[in-house]
């Protein structure tokens, strides 16, 4: 049996792959069967961007409020844990 035997549609066995978009070709097959599968959402194409206002810079994330509440939050718990370790350290142990 030979390589033409084998594949009649005349499918080269050395076909020269690299002016071939495979992320493309992949989600071409994934959208014409009409199913979603893990890596649908991957092989999609990004949205156009126009309006970069949405996306969050780090120099936003670091001064907001939330981010300073929870830093608060987390300096009381902590003052609090070592106020109740002083208070352990300095009471009289009982046998």
């Amino acid at each position: 049996m030979t390589i033409g035997d084998m594949y009649s549609n005349n499918l080269k066995a050395g076909t020269d792959t690299h002016n071939i978009d495979f992320k493309a070709l992949c989600f071409d097959k994934l959208s014409t069967a009409n199913q979603t599968v893990g890596f649908s959402w991957l092989l999609s194409p990004e949205p156009l961007v126009e309006d970069f206002s949405e996306i969050l810079l780090l120099e936003n994330v670091i001064n907001s409020s939330n981010l300073e509440l929870q830093n608060i939050v987390y300096k009381f718990c902590l003052s609090f844990v070592n106020y109740l370790l002083k208070k352990l350290k300095t009471s009289p142990q009982k046998p």
